[in-house]
């Protein structure tokens, strides 16, 4: 055999080893790409869901505080709720271990109380700058002492 047939034949393998080491590469970095990006939307999806059982962990703290809880189960005293509301701007750091640490978050939450019926009204506890579009809304009952009638309100946390 001729020498040149002989380099033609290495060039040929040597060609074909080359090509196979570029398509198992790219075949590698595809694979890492399409895993990590399968990875960040699970993180995403777990972090949105921690997200929405500290939300749901709050309200029911919120519900169960002796400062603004009437004698029925999911009940609010509309009158200490709203000292309650005036209090708990001047004393957070006295409240901060009942409801975490929200306060100094960067992402606080939205905590609004909401009557709907028979008297209408809106009562924010906290107004954070939450960038959730998640709402949650728990119903409670409303307790007027003065009048001793209960209403119907929606808590939300966003």
């Amino acid at each position: 055999m001729s020498d040149s047939i002989l380099r033609r034949k290495g060039q040929g393998r040597m060609l074909e080893v080359v090509l196979a080491v570029v398509f198992f590469t790219a075949l590698i970095i595809f694979l890492i790409f399409f895993f990590s990006a399968n990875q960040r939307q699970s993180y995403a999806k777990q972090f949105e869901q921690s997200k929405n059982l500290q939300a749901s962990a709050l309200a029911q703290v919120i519900l169960n505080m002796p400062e603004i809880r009437c004698e029925v189960q999911n009940c609010i005293d509309i009158y200490k709720f709203l000292a309650f509301k005036e209090g708990v701007g001047s004393r957070k750091i006295f409240y901060s271990p009942a409801f975490g640490a929200y306060y100094t978050r960067k992402y606080a939450y939205n905590i609004t109380l909401q009557v709907i019926y028979p008297e209408k009204g809106t009562y924010t506890i906290q107004s954070g700058q939450g960038n959730s579009s998640t709402l949650f809304e728990f119903p409670v009952n409303v307790y007027n002492s003065t009048s001793e009638r209960y209403s119907f309100a929606m808590l939300s946390v966003r």
